[in-house]
C-alpha cells in the first residue's frame, strides 16, 4: 500500500465556543484500490458516497466549525461532546488508549456513552460479565465473541421493552403456553430462573 504524506496546512475554523488547535502533518496509508482526482481522495462511491478531500458544508459542520477542513486531518476533538474541553484527550495525549465509536445520530451516543459511564462507575468489568454469560449458556468463545453476545442478549432484553403488537386472544394464549414450556425446560437442564431470557416476540 502506497504511503501519502498528506500536508496539512489548513487552520482548523474557529467554533463559535471552543476554538481547534491547528494541525501540522499526518502520514496515513491510504487505500491502493481509491481512485483520486482534486475533489476525491476516492471518487468512487461507497453506500452511496464518494471521499472528497475537504468537509462539505452542512449544518452540522458548520455548528462544529470543521466545514472545508481536510477529513483524514481532523483532530480527535473536533467531533467530541465540548470538542478540547473533553477530558478523553487528556489520556490520549498521556499515550492511553482512546477508541471512538462512530455514529450517525445523536440518540445513540447519548447513550452508549451514559450505559459505559454507568457499567465504569459500577466497577463493572465487560471482559469478566461477559464471558461469565456465555460460560452461563454453555458458549465457548473468543474474547471477542464473548463481548458480542453479551451485547446480543443486551439488545435482546432492551427489545422486550417494546409493546407487544396487537394480536387475537388465541395467539396470546399461544404465547404464554410456549414461555412457560421454555421455562420448565430451562429450569430441568440446570440453568437458575434469573437466567431465563424473554424468547422472541411473537406476532
Amino acid at each position: 500500500m502506497a504511503q501519502w504524506i498528506v500536508g496539512i496546512t489548513t487552520t482548523i475554523m474557529t467554533n463559535r465556543i471552543n476554538p481547534l488547535p491547528t494541525l501540522t502533518k499526518s502520514v496515513f496509508d491510504l487505500n491502493e484500490t481509491w481512485m483520486g482526482d482534486r475533489e476525491h481522495y476516492d471518487n468512487q462511491k461507497v453506500n452511496g458516497l464518494t471521499f472528497p478531500r475537504v468537509i462539505r458544508s452542512s449544518e452540522f459542520t458548520q455548528e462544529l466549525g470543521i466545514e472545508g477542513c481536510d477529513p483524514l486531518a481532523l483532530p480527535v476533538a473536533a467531533l467530541l461532546y465540548q470538542q478540547a474541553n473533553n477530558h478523553w484527550p487528556w489520556k490520549l495525549a498521556h499515550g492511553r488508549e482512546l477508541y471512538l465509536i462512530p455514529a450517525g445520530d445523536i440518540v445513540a451516543v447519548v447513550f452508549a456513552t451514559e450505559l459505559l459511564s454507568q457499567l465504569r462507575n459500577r466497577g463493572i468489568d465487560l471482559d469478566r460479565v461477559s464471558q461469565v454469560r456465555a460460560r452461563q449458556d454453555g458458549k465457548t468463545l473468543d474474547k471477542t465473541s464473548n463481548t458480542k453476545y453479551a451485547a446480543q442478549i443486551i439488545a435482546e432484553h432492551i427489545q422486550g421493552w417494546l409493546p407487544l403488537r396487537s394480536t387475537d386472544p388465541e395467539s396470546q394464549h399461544e404465547i404464554a403456553q410456549l414461555r412457560r414450556q421454555l421455562a420448565e425446560l430451562r429450569q430441568r437442564l440446570g440453568d437458575e430462573p434469573s437466567d431465563i431470557s424473554t424468547p422472541p416476540r411473537i406476532g
